[in-house]
């Protein structure tokens, strides 16, 4: 993976509150290779921060943004949003569905078995 990759990936995780600040600036100094993938002057700005410093976050948000879009974080956030919602409604509607698919089932092959050995209920 690129390190221009990674580090939008672990932004990613910060910006959306997955991973705290402490958590990206262990990745951040722990990934050397990051600096030549990504140029010294932006790795040097992305270090140069206080991540002890009550506003890093937003110092961190500042830096990232001012290289990329915060449009884009903010499209996959939805994005993400959006898939999970999809997929909670559907683990809890489709259990039910299956459940009358199968119920509906029955009552057919009942029914044609009733039919079929001209069992009349009166």
């Amino acid at each position: 993976m690129s390190g221009l990759k990674e580090l939008k990936d672990q932004f990613y995780l910060y910006y959306t509150k997955k991973i705290t600040l402490r958590d990206f600036e262990s990745w951040l100094y722990h990934s050397p290779e990051l600096e030549e993938d990504i140029g010294k002057d932006f790795y040097f700005q992305l270090i140069d921060i206080n991540y002890r410093d009550k506003f890093a976050g937003d110092h961190l948000e500042k830096v990232m943004f001012s290289r990329f879009q915060q449009v884009e974080f903010e499209e996959k956030k939805i994005r993400e949003l959006l898939e999970n919602f999809a997929e909670k409604i559907f683990r809890k509607y489709w259990n039910s569905c299956i459940m009358n698919i199968v119920r509906d089932i029955i009552f057919c092959l009942w029914c044609w078995l009733m039919n079929m050995t001209n069992f009349r209920v009166i």
